[in-house]
């Protein structure tokens, strides 16, 4: 009876290790330079000052599960929502920050939420894009794509597994921050975009699930010993 009841554990601890991880909360963290703009309100550092030539980094915390999906295939997907679009509904993007020089600020991107990875889709060039925007004015937005002529080129057409994807000879790269309701607005040139899943899903064992996975297989083979038909004695 214990061999049995080992061996239905292991059994279904074995199924979720065929079960796909099912991960939503996405960081995608953008790197890169800013090719113009001045820091009017003195939100990243003295105000008024030229922060052209400096590094940034920017980051969009969303969720796969809100907003709506306009296309989603294997080549392509489109996910967008709030106020500002025409889908409506909820913002998939949650969280919206940049730093520059040590200082970062943080906005909720609630009138628009925009995410976009495509990859052979017709008509719509290989491209990442992220776009948040928020009902006071604040605007973080970013693109790197292929050759403007190229439908699918090497940027992978996702916006839900780990990646990173440094922009190459071929490749464009843009976009534009805004904060303080206008004031600070900056040209933006990115070089890296690297989406993380803070957490992981259901596909990769807790070590307590490890330990009942070799526990009942333990129990397999004891039982099969126990079960095994002894020869008869001369």
């Amino acid at each position: 009876m214990k061999a049995t009841l080992l061996c239905a554990a292991a059994l279904a601890a074995a199924a979720g290790l065929c079960a796909p991880a099912s991960a939503t909360i996405v960081n995608a963290e953008w790197t890169g330079t800013i090719t113009f703009g001045f820091d009017a309100l003195g939100i990243f550092g003295p105000a008024d000052a030229d922060l052209s030539g400096l590094e940034f980094t920017a980051d969009f915390l969303y969720d796969t599960s809100l907003g709506t999906t306009l296309y989603s295939s294997p080549t392509g997907t489109w996910l967008e929502g709030g106020p500002g679009v025409a889908s409506g509904g909820q913002s998939p993007i949650s969280k919206a920050s940049m730093t520059i020089n040590g200082f970062t600020s943080t906005f909720v991107p609630d009138l628009v939420g925009q995410i976009i990875a495509t990859n052979g889709q017709p008509n719509i060039v290989n491209e990442i894009f992220d776009n948040a925007e928020s009902s006071v004015g604040e605007q973080i937005l970013l693109d790197m794509s292929n050759s403007f002529s190229q439908i699918s080129g090497s940027i992978p057409g996702t916006i839900d597994v780990p990646l990173t994807y440094t922009l190459g000879p071929n490749d464009t790269g843009g976009g534009n921050a805004l904060f303080g309701g206008g004031p600070d607005s900056f040209n933006l040139s990115p070089v890296t975009v690297t989406y993380t899943i803070p957490s992981i899903g259901p596909g990769v064992p807790e070590p307590a699930t490890w330990a009942m996975i070799l526990v009942g297989f333990a129990g397999l083979g004891y039982a099969g010993f126990r079960r095994r038909p002894r020869a008869p004695l001369a």
